[in-house]
């Protein structure tokens, strides 16, 4: 009689527990989202009480930009002006207002962040340390630079009592580098496999970063040529052409520079 009652007071004790912890993540969730997290709730567990949680890319990349701004959250601002005709009677110039943004995060508090993302890069044993020193300025000056890592083996688990694994199924391996450049520049790459074959990858973070040096060139160009302010930054030309087939959509990872050519 006593075993069974110390048995059921356990299994009281464990639902109580459970129902703790998922009230703590509900309550949680706000403050996750306020900074970004994209999604509606916090999956109650170890993983995401240590930060190891799901994420998506762009939320990565504009929590990197908030720190980067001091803590201030701007709208990111793909086009800021666009020009019409010009050089002719019906020049127009079309400019954004700039975006509005609010504070997530104190200025100390970014900063600090600031400060432990650039030892990624910069100590010894940062596990983004070949990229130290790799964008430099115009003058030849290394670039300060700062980041974040990670690599998901990601699995579907089954246990049986003891804590013995009953099944394994693979979900998906992800890597990805979320990263600042100097006080302008920032965002994410990331590398993933989804479904039963991810099984048969081994990629670490190490992927996106080397993407990332074979991109140096390329970015580095972008703010050593970057356009003059009295250049236009889009030129939607001949439009007036083919009236009946109008623009139905803009690539968002193509850069709208005024080109040359």
């Amino acid at each position: 009689m006593l075993s069974s009652t110390a048995t059921m007071q356990a299994e009281t004790d464990r639902a109580l527990m459970a129902r703790f912890e998922r009230d703590a993540f509900e309550r949680m969730t706000p403050y996750w989202r306020r900074l970004g997290f994209p999604f509606r709730r916090l999956v109650p567990s170890y993983a995401t009480a240590i930060g190891s949680s799901a994420d998506r890319p762009a939320a990565l990349a504009k929590l990197m930009g908030t720190i980067v701004n001091d803590g201030e959250d701007l709208p990111p601002q793909r086009i800021d002006r666009l020009v019409f005709a010009p050089g002719t009677p019906y020049h127009t110039a079309l400019e954004a207002d700039p975006p509005v943004g609010h504070r997530l995060l104190s200025p100390a508090v970014a900063r600090t962040a600031r400060a432990v993302l650039n030892q990624v890069v910069d100590s010894d044993a940062g596990t983004a340390h070949r990229l130290r020193d790799l964008f430099r300025d115009q003058e030849g000056k290394p670039i300060p630079m700062g980041g974040k890592t990670g690599t998901g083996d990601n699995r579907f688990n089954t246990y049986g009592s003891g804590g013995r694994l009953v099944s394994s199924r693979v979900v998906s391996r992800t890597a990805a580098f979320t990263f600042f450049i100097g006080d302008r520049y920032y965002g994410v790459v990331t590398a993933a496999v989804y479904g039963s074959r991810a099984g048969d990858y081994r990629f670490t973070s190490a992927l996106p970063l080397r993407f990332l040096e074979l991109l140096a060139p390329s970015i580095e160009k972008r703010w050593q040529g970057a356009p003059a302010d009295t250049e236009p930054l889009v030129l939607l030309e001949h439009l007036d052409r083919n009236l009946p087939h109008a623009v139905q959509h803009i690539d968002t990872d193509v850069a709208l520079v005024a080109s040359d050519e």
